[in-house]
């Protein structure tokens, strides 16, 4: 380790030259608070100073922080697809039992007095 402070997990002042360190200063600014919507410009900040073949990985890890996929993982356009049908049945399924309610409340034969 050639910058002692490293050591310290509250300490991000500091440039990151490898991959490792761009990742781990990225979550100690997470761990300090540092909102959502300024991930993109930390990021970039983190990535600033890396050489080229370690920027590349950072962008890697960026789009896909737990890395490639199984083989034999479902396909995410399918699932969107699957989630999207069942929505779709159960908003059908919903609209069915408020007609039904609607219907035995429209029911002359069905008064409450």
């Amino acid at each position: 380790m050639d910058d002692f402070r490293l050591a310290d997990p509250e300490y991000v002042d500091f440039k990151p030259k490898t991959v490792g360190h761009a990742i781990l200063r990225f979550r100690r600014l997470q761990a300090r608070g540092l909102k959502q919507w300024k991930y993109p410009e930390a990021m970039i900040e983190c990535a600033a100073s890396l050489p080229e073949p370690e920027l590349g990985k950072f962008q890697d890890w960026c789009i896909n922080p737990s890395g490639e996929p199984d083989a034999d993982a479902m396909e995410v356009s399918g699932l969107t697809e699957t989630l999207h049908q069942q929505h779709l049945g159960i908003a059908s399924a919903q609209m069915n039992v408020v007609d039904e309610e609607e219907d035995e409340k429209m029911d002359p034969h069905n008064h409450v007095q």
